[in-house]
């Protein structure tokens, strides 16, 4: 619960801050920078997680790595010159390099090196990125269920601040990180957040397109297990929609309870035209789907 953790945080912030410029924090931050910085995109891309605090977090990272004038500046190394591809050794350049979308520790000269040095790649990354430890497959499905189950009408709620109909995108319980994500996506965002194999992906949107025509979820598991990247893409029937949530669910023919769930949940959560004024307010928007995020 961020509300929890944010005075606390602030005062740790703070004294770290006002410590920066001394020697021993300086040299303590230096000697991780990479992996901190690596963290530090994690989070970033994994709204709204510690996002409040991000700006000073950088900020005392920037302090730092500042040399002051009595300081002897080093040669800079051959790594900050020029960032080398990990799969083709080839010299990166601005505007196509990409990072692993995890660790965010390797760098790659364009999405197509990225994609063929995933095989390669995943089980260092389980070891960069240090949590959450890998499990199997069937534990990841169990968990993400219940993650689903528990916070169903924050998942129904975030897909109407985008604007997405339930059944017209991948409901995602990301576990690759210690705190669970939930994300609505469309197929493209889906596709390109998570490096799939061509067959996995096509299978992926014969069951979407097939759901979306029975009126079922289409709801994805993701986490890490020993061999890596683990990415389930599951069917939630109609029968299974939640009819406690009002009689609209109840008396809904089978292909719309789910979208009749997700105008329950609108309808409950906003006054009339509430969530168009959000929708077409896009600092607003944010800062209520930054809250219908956390688990």
């Amino acid at each position: 619960n961020e509300a929890r953790l944010k005075k606390p945080l602030e005062g740790l912030l703070k004294i770290l801050g006002s410590t920066a410029i001394l020697p021993a924090t300086k040299k303590a931050i230096r000697t991780r920078e990479k992996e901190i910085r690596a963290r530090i995109d994690r989070v970033k891309e994994r709204l709204p997680y510690l996002f409040s605090c991000m700006a000073t977090i950088e900020k005392i990272v920037d302090i730092a790595m500042t040399r002051g004038s009595d300081e002897e500046q080093p040669e800079e190394s051959k790594e900050n010159q020029d960032l080398t591809c990990e799969f083709c050794y080839e010299k990166c350049i601005k505007g196509t390099t990409r990072k692993c979308p995890f660790c965010k520790s390797i760098v790659y000269c364009s999405s197509d090196c990225l994609q063929l040095n995933w095989m390669l790649h995943q089980k260092s990354c389980i070891l960069l990125r240090k949590y959450p430890a890998p499990t199997t497959k069937e534990q990841i499905n169990e968990d993400g269920k219940a993650i689903f189950t528990r916070f169903l009408q924050k998942i129904l709620l975030q897909a109407s601040l985008k604007g997405f109909s339930i059944l017209f995108c991948f409901v995602v319980v990301d576990m690759a990180e210690s705190t669970p994500l939930l994300r609505t996506l469309t197929p493209e965002q889906f596709f390109q957040s998570y490096m799939l194999e061509e067959e996995v992906v096509q299978k992926s949107k014969e069951t979407f397109e097939r759901n979306k025509d029975d009126g079922a979820l289409t709801v994805s598991f993701v986490g890490f297990t020993e061999e890596g990247l683990s990415v389930s893409v599951l069917t939630f029937p109609s029968d299974v929609a939640p009819l406690h949530l009002g009689p609209s669910v109840r008396e809904a023919i089978d292909t719309e309870r789910w979208s009749a769930a997700q105008r329950e949940v609108s309808g409950k959560s906003f006054q009339p035209g509430m969530l168009q004024k959000i929708q077409a307010n896009p600092k607003l928007w944010q800062a209520s789907l930054l809250q219908t995020m956390k688990p």
